[in-house]
């Protein structure tokens, strides 16, 4: 083992492996907020961001290119069913909220894994929300429904 003979240069190591080992910690104990359901999203009273996004360039007449990676930034649309829908990728989540005057719920999906909020009254806002880097090889999909 090669310690190093000045003691700045240990301290310093000392620290790092500290700063490493709380933010390890840190990760591992920050709680998710999502709801795992069952059904499946494949539900015909569900819109997705890919709806809308066919749907805008439809009426532009201009295609819009494929995403790389995943959908940086907050996107906000008013879907056919009414009310207003946020979804997107930022501050470390990918994130479905939705808002609209009777029963609706949210949903979010990377690689497969779905986070998917209760049924929620009209006029609140549902959440769904699950955590998530950028990498090349996410998928990520952003959903609502109304019940």
């Amino acid at each position: 083992m090669n310690i190093p003979s000045n003691p700045q240069q240990r301290r310093f190591g000392g620290r790092l492996v500290t700063a490493v080992t709380l933010t390890l910690a840190a990760i591992a104990i920050t709680p998710t907020l999502s709801y795992a359901s069952p059904t499946s999203i494949d539900d015909p009273t569900v819109g997705s961001a890919e709806e809308i996004r066919v749907a805008e360039e439809a009426s532009s007449g201009i295609p819009e290119t494929e995403p790389f990676w995943l959908s940086a930034g907050r996107k906000i649309a008013f879907p056919r069913e009414g009310g207003h829908w946020e979804y997107g990728f930022w501050n470390a989540n990918i994130r479905s909220y939705y808002t609209v005057n009777r029963c609706h719920g949210s949903s979010v999906s990377k690689n497969g894994h779905i986070a998917r909020s209760m049924d929620t009254p009209a006029g609140k806002r549902s959440v769904a929300e699950r955590w998530a880097l950028q990498n090349p090889w996410d998928v990520d999909r952003y959903y609502y429904r109304v019940c």
